[in-house]
């Protein structure tokens, strides 16, 4: 852990967020938190024998849990939370005899609670929270005996919390942490109708920001929003882990706390947003990347201290104030945004040697008054949508000194105002 670069000549236990066992040198912990992991995780690790900490937290980490890592025997420690990760908890995860705590909360992860959770033995924490899993909570999950905390909230899971699970509440068991989909009016939920069972029984509650717009429960129509958002981007694009759809989607869905109705055109122009973010390679701009941590006030406030709002100039519209991307606030107050007086549409993008990498999103097409498109010195790359040429109100296109390839659409210079 002495913090060398990965793939130098020193020895790769002297790798930053690595570490071995002072014996032999054989490599037990990797631990990574808030470094822009992506790709895939690799079926190889299964082959670090005397692994004990697997921790991948807050990246894009996508696809699926390799089911051998079942077999790494001396893990105590899985975490890979907040990621983009897909598929189903594989049954083999529940049988590692020294996992202590199993974190895989705020990820895409579907498909039922294996009833093998009973065989954790060793279990003593069990994050889930914000998935997709559905099914009932297993009656084997009453054999994790030295459970304490387990979060198993904004899922889709239903029916009755097994009374074997109530029974290690305390005093007479050591949960002392359960939380759980109470439901509204149609949500799955799961009863917990054993006084004192569930320490929680929440569900997404509507933000906390003033807002003018309805709020919903965003796990209780994710049909229907994904209805609303087809008509914007493919389907297949949306539902294919990894893709700035897919995760502008994920975003919305478990980390934005500005919750609008998605019948509503600000949930619309709020996901067209977050994919032109995560189009461009948001998460490297040089300012006004979204903060490491979505929820903490300190890690918001930072973001936004660092990031350079764009000059409102001549043009008379709200916004320019600089706030970070993806944070609480309406997008017309992220940096580089300005929008209509009158009612918060979006009408000016304007971004100026900010390192805007990823390539340009035909969503964009969507916003129906957006006057100013100036994306300049970045490393853009791709071709320019020709779905463009239906930005009746455009009037500036500035997209120079970029890595834009193909042909000019002929579609642009139908733009009655550019």
């Amino acid at each position: 852990g002495e913090g060398d670069a990965w793939l130098t000549p020193s020895h790769e236990c002297f790798w930053g967020m690595v570490r071995c066992r002072d014996d032999d040198q054989v490599v037990a912990f990797i631990e990574f938190d808030t470094n822009r992991l992506g790709g895939t995780l690799p079926s190889e690790l299964q082959h670090l024998n005397d692994l004990r900490v697997l921790r991948l937290r807050e990246g894009s980490t996508s696809g699926r849990i390799p089911s051998e890592y079942g077999t790494l025997s001396s893990l105590f420690l899985l975490v890979l939370s907040q990621n983009n990760i897909t598929g189903t908890i594989p049954a083999e995860i529940y049988g590692l005899p020294k996992l202590v705590s199993l974190q895989l909360n705020s990820n895409h992860l579907t498909g039922t609670i294996s009833t093998d959770i009973g065989m954790a033995a060793s279990l003593r924490i069990l994050f889930l929270q914000e998935n997709f899993l559905t099914g009932t909570i297993p009656e084997e999950m009453g054999n994790n005996v030295k459970l304490e905390r387990a979060n198993l909230q904004n899922n889709y899971l239903s029916g009755e919390m097994p009374q074997d699970v109530c029974d290690l509440r305390e005093p007479t068991g050591s949960i002392s942490f359960l939380t759980a989909d109470c439901g509204i009016n149609d949500e799955p939920r799961v009863d917990c109708a054993v006084p004192d069972c569930c320490t929680e029984c929440t569900y997404k509650s509507p933000s906390s920001q003033p807002s003018q717009f309805p709020t919903i429960s965003f796990s209780s129509c994710l049909s229907q929003v994904l209805g609303v958002l087809s008509t914007v981007s493919n389907r297949t694009t949306l539902l294919t882990s990894g893709t700035p759809q897919s995760r502008a989607l994920g975003w919305l869905l478990h980390r934005d706390t500005f919750y609008s109705c998605p019948f509503d055109l600000a949930f619309v122009q709020r996901y067209i947003m977050a994919v032109f973010y995560y189009s461009t390679d948001g998460p490297s701009w040089d300012v006004c990347s979204a903060p490491r941590n979505l929820t903490d006030p300190s890690s918001i406030a930072d973001a936004n201290n660092n990031c350079v709002a764009s000059n409102p100039g001549d043009y008379q519209f709200t916004g320019g104030e600089g706030d970070a991307w993806l944070t609480p606030s309406h997008e017309c107050f992220w940096g580089m945004v300005r929008c209509r007086d009158d009612d918060q549409v979006v009408a000016f993008i304007e971004f100026d040697t900010n390192r805007l990498g990823g390539t340009l999103p035909s969503e964009l097409q969507h916003l129906n008054d957006l006057r100013v498109l100036r994306l300049r010195e970045g490393s853009t790359s791709g071709r320019i949508p020709s779905e463009y040429g239906t930005l009746s109100s455009l009037f500036l296109l500035v997209l120079s000194q970029n890595n834009i390839t193909g042909t000019i659409p002929a579609e642009i210079y139908g733009l009655p105002k550019l």
